[in-house]
This record gives structure tokens, sequence and C-alpha cells, in this order.
């Protein structure tokens, strides 16, 4: 007689999951509580098991053995699971997160094939009662293979339609917190090199926000912001929140710093990101920004598979508030290749490009703060130009810089080297945006026409100058106002 096949499982597998959440804070928990679902697991003492620490996560709550253990003992389910002891014997089954991973997806492949096999001896049966119409038959099939489309494989079943019925319906137009830049949940990467300004443009920013008032020309949505400091602490930022706002008008800005001996948020901590989704959501947050990055994660910002958890968490936090998020970040040293005036130049892995929706690049000048601008979703303008207030710590625009743009030309070149030379090669191409193979091209040009000429400064370098109508060379005309 055939004995009856084993419905598929991988019990080692299991305990390896159940065992590595038990670690706690010491594991990233997300990836595998919205993969996996309680009637997942093939025993119902680890089904109880994993649903309460399911809810543990959802509530922020850590899920180490000891905070298990009392909840079960709270809800009384703590001999369901097989006692206390069973927990420690789990714990020993701990696993790195790169194999819980794995494992994750062998439960879930395993749980979809039974639910076929219990679905397929459904339709067998149903198929052998005569007692049905066919109609009947067909209507109950489709319904079984829906029910395994949502709940087995975890999404929803879609019907498509085409882009004239979504006309006829009416598209809403997209939110944004900043029109036409920045959509709800999306991301915004301000770049900069150290003394660039970055926290106070950053708190500008806020304030618009929290006011819902134009920032640099584009329209805002109004709402709290919750603001993340990693430098300076609450007092700068309150110092610096104190000079841009005057005493009867304090909008919802809310600095956040650890305190000293506290634990610090980081971003690849589920628990962490949980305490900031709750604040969002009882506080009806629209932006949060995170000044700066690097402070905020413990990762190898080079490495792209280091870095994953931490932009992992940063667009769970945008999905589960709607809020934008800020990231202040640092540019990568000089000489490195990167296209200036682009995200390009954002120090480590070039996978925190891919999931930010625009980019705002500072570059500290002589005569102000320049803003370059990459957009996902609408058109890049041209860069802009900004001078300070120092009283009340206000970015006033002063308009577009001529120069400022990546698309150059001879003419280009010749007004840049006339306004602000004389300029070596590298100078050049934090001016122009462009690399200096490009600028190359052009100096030779000028050289050729005898538009300009070059002499070697007091470090040996190549410096150009305009060549005068006269023949002589001169220095820039802003150099001639100092």
């Amino acid at each position: 007689m055939t004995e009856p096949r084993r419905l598929p499982r991988d019990e080692e597998a299991e305990k390896a999951i159940l065992g590595t959440l038990l670690l706690g804070p010491q594991v990233d928990a997300l990836p595998v509580v919205e993969k996996l679902r309680p009637e997942d697991f093939t025993h119902s003492r680890d089904q109880v098991l994993f649903r309460t620490m399911k809810e543990m996560h959802a509530d922020g709550l850590p899920t180490d053995t000891i905070s298990v253990a009392n909840r079960l003992d709270e809800l009384g389910l703590t001999e369901k699971v097989g006692g206390r002891l069973r927990l420690s014997e789990l714990r020993k089954y701990n696993t790195i997160d790169a194999q819980v991973l794995h494992y994750t997806q062998i439960v879930h492949d395993k749980a979809l094939r039974r639910s076929v096999i219990t679905a397929s001896t459904e339709l067998t049966e149903l198929a052998y009662d005569e007692r049905q119409s066919v109609k009947e038959l067909l209507a109950r099939s489709q319904e079984v293979i829906d029910g395994l489309t949502t709940t087995s494989i975890g999404r929803e079943v879609f019907s498509p339609c085409s882009i004239a019925s979504l006309l006829e319906q009416g598209v809403p137009p997209r939110d944004d917190v900043i029109a036409g830049v920045l959509p709800k949940g999306g991301i915004l990467l301000v770049l900069g090199s150290p003394k660039d300004q970055k926290t106070i443009f950053c708190l500008n920013l806020a304030v618009a926000v929290a006011r819902g008032e134009p920032f640099l020309g584009w329209e805002t949505i109004a709402g709290p912001v919750l603001y993340l400091t990693g430098e300076g602490g609450v007092g700068l930022v309150t110092e610096r929140l104190a000079k841009m706002l005057p005493d009867d008008a304090r909008p919802p800005i809310f600095p956040w710093h650890p305190q000293p001996g506290a634990e610090g948020i980081k971003l690849d901590n589920a628990a962490a990101r949980r305490r900031i989704i709750r604040f969002a959501h009882e506080n009806g947050v629209v932006l949060i920004v995170i000044d700066p990055l690097y402070l905020f994660h413990d990762r190898d910002e080079n490495s792209s598979k280091e870095m994953r958890p931490v932009i992992d968490g940063l667009l769970n936090i945008g999905q589960e508030t709607g809020a934008s998020i800020v990231l202040v970040h640092y540019k990568r040293k000089s000489g490195q290749g990167a296209r200036a005036g682009s995200a390009e130049e954002a120090r480590g892995t070039s996978a925190l490009h891919g999931i930010v929706s625009a980019s705002l690049v500072l570059e500290h000048r002589q005569d102000g703060l320049a803003v370059h601008h990459e957009f996902r979703h609408t058109p890049s303008p041209p860069p802009q130009l900004l001078s300070l207030d120092e009283a009340t710590l206000t970015f006033i625009p002063q308009g577009i810089l001529t120069h400022g743009n990546r698309k150059l030309d001879s003419e280009k070149l010749l007004g840049v080297i006339a306004a602000d030379g004389p300029l070596g090669l590298k100078e050049m191409e934090k001016l122009t945006g462009c690399k200096g193979r490009t600028i190359s091209g052009y100096l030779k040009c000028l050289e050729t026409e005898r538009r300009i000429t070059y002499e070697r400064d007091a470090e040996n370098r190549k410096v150009w100058k305009v060549i005068t109508a006269d023949g002589e060379a001169c220095i820039g005309s802003r150099q001639n106002r100092q």
C-alpha cells in the first residue's frame, strides 16, 4: 500500500526564522513579518508564536526572548507555544540576516505549495460533485484561485483598465509637499560639502512647509515637520529657528536629538523606525528631515548591499507615514569623477540615487549659495543663486546662475573666466558643472582665437585669464571689484 505523500514543509527553516526574530533589535524583522503569515508555519504553536511577534513588531516593541515571554504570559498563550523553555531552545537556531531572508523565502514557497495542494483537492471534489451546475463549478473554482492569489502570493487581484477609462473617471492631481518637486512619501536629497550651510538651508525648507509658504518659488503644502538632527543638537536648531521666526509665529516644527546616554535612531532598525512612524501619525507630520544621513546608520556607505537595509528603511517610513523625507548628505571628495551639480556627487553607493524624487546640490561661492537642481518628475530648472540674510538666517533668491548650467559653449566659458578669473581647471569644473575634458576643448578654441591666455600661479597650476581688446590679460570683473 502506497504511503500518503508528506505535505511540503521545512521545519528547520521555520525554527531558524523564529529563533532569529527572538534576538530582538539585533535583527531587522521587517522583511520577515511583511513576507510571512502565521498560517505559513506548519505547527499551530509556531503560528501562535509568530502571530504574537508580528503584532509586537507592528506596535514597535522588541521581540527578544524576555519581551515575547512576557507578552505571551499576558495573553495566556505561553503553554500554547510550548512554554518558556521552548523559546530558549528556538533561540539556539538563530542565523544571520542574509540567511534568514533566504529561509523566509523557503517557508513562503512551501506554504504556497501547501495552499495549491489544498485548493487542488477542493477543486477535485467540486468537479466530482455533479449536483452542482458547470456554471457554479467554474464560479467556485475562480473564487478558490483568487483566494490563492490574494493570500498565498500576497498581492491583490487587479483588473487592468485603459487610459481612456482612467481619463473619463478623472485622474486626481498628484499631492505634493513641494509642488512639482517632492511628492508625498518621496525623498529629496540635499547635497553639500562641509560648511555649505546645508542645515540652515533645510531649516528654511522646514519653516516654509510648516507655514505652507513658497520655498524658492515652489508652492508647499502646510503641515508639521519632524527634524531629526544628529549634529549640533536641539539647542542649535532651536537657536536658528528663533532667528528665522518672530516670537508670535512658531509653526509646528519638532526638532529631535538623542539625549545623553539614550539610544539613537537607526534607520535600519525596525523598532526605531516604528518610533518615527508612530510620532508622524500622532502629529500629522508631512515632512521628515534627516540631518545628516550618516549619523542615522552604522553601515558602510560605499556598499550597496550594506546600505540596502537603510534604503529599505527610508522607503518604509515614507510608505507608512505618507510624509516626504529630506536626506541631508555629503558630497564626495573632489576629483572622484562625479558630474558637478548632480546627484552623482553624493558620497557612497549610487543605490541611494535610485530612490530619490529630486536632488538639490548646494555649492558655496563667493557671491552666495548656488543651488543645482535634478528633478525626476518635472524638467530641472537652471541653477539658482541665493544670498543669506545673517539677521534672520533666511535665504533670499538672487536669480538664475547664468554660468551654472551644464550646457556650455565657448562664449559661456569666456564669460565665466571674465567674471571670476584667473581660474584653474578644477575651479571651472565647479562653476560650470562640466567635466575637465569638455572644458579643455573650449579652452583650446579660445586660446587659438587669442581670447584667453594662461600663466602659472604660486602652486604651479595653469590659470586662465581673458585677453582684452588691447591684447593685455586681465583679471575677472569680480576680482576687480574686491
